[in-house]
């Protein structure tokens, strides 16, 4: 289990990554039980915060590699 204190370190580090997309997240509750409430959903810190933050790195170096886009001096 992850503590308290350990799953707002994990929140404010998803909102920092998050910034860098534009979007906010509006945490409205946190309670004990180590359920974060996000607008109208809840996520169990355990098993899916660390699945959105993963995915969320990944989707960033993929855009920080310029990911789909073709450079200027290519041929093509």
């Amino acid at each position: 289990m992850l503590s308290l204190c350990g799953a707002n370190v994990i929140i404010k580090q998803l909102i920092d990554i998050l910034s860098d997309y534009q979007v906010s997240l509006d945490i409205l509750k946190f309670v004990k039980n180590e359920q974060v409430y996000i607008l109208s959903g809840y996520f169990n810190i355990d098993s899916h915060i660390q699945r959105i933050s993963s995915n969320i790195t990944t989707k960033k170096k993929e855009n920080d590699l310029g990911a789909g886009k073709i450079p200027n001096d290519n041929p093509l």
